[in-house]
């Protein structure tokens, strides 16, 4: 499991994950939750495909997000 925060700001829910600096924003919860998943996919697919000349931050990122994705 991972640790996200939800934030309720006026109509919106934004949902981050602090670890790797990313977030999504929805009408409802559940959304916000369905593009924070698929932002941390993009980000990782990303970072995999930059992965020879990522700086100290996205390498940090990559090696978290590789120890806690399991790849099918």
């Amino acid at each position: 499991p991972i640790h996200i925060t939800l934030e309720f700001e006026q109509d919106k829910v934004i949902a981050s994950f602090d670890d790797i600096e990313a977030f999504s924003y929805a009408d409802t919860t559940s959304e916000a939750i369905d593009l924070l998943c698929s932002e941390i996919i993009q980000i990782f697919e990303d970072l995999l495909e930059d992965k020879e000349d990522l700086g100290t931050l996205p390498q940090k990122w990559l090696q978290y997000l590789e120890e806690i994705i399991e790849c099918r």
